[in-house]
């Protein structure tokens, strides 16, 4: 694969794309399932270092 970010939906795939993260040296991201603080003017849904025009792999745990 060809991303240079890695992040795992649902939250139970946290584990797995975690393990690939380490294994490849791939930078990971969090994707929030709701806004962190709805109260006050946080829209922020995805977590980590990332930069506009990378590409992430969506790891899913579904079969």
């Amino acid at each position: 694969f060809n991303s240079s970010l890695l992040c795992g939906v649902p939250y139970t795939a946290l584990t797995l794309a975690t393990s690939i993260s380490l294994q490849y040296n791939i930078a990971m991201v969090l994707r929030r399932k709701e806004l962190k603080n709805p109260n006050f003017s946080d829209t922020i849904k995805v977590e980590g270092r990332f930069t506009p025009g990378q590409t992430c792999l969506i790891i899913n745990d579904v079969i």
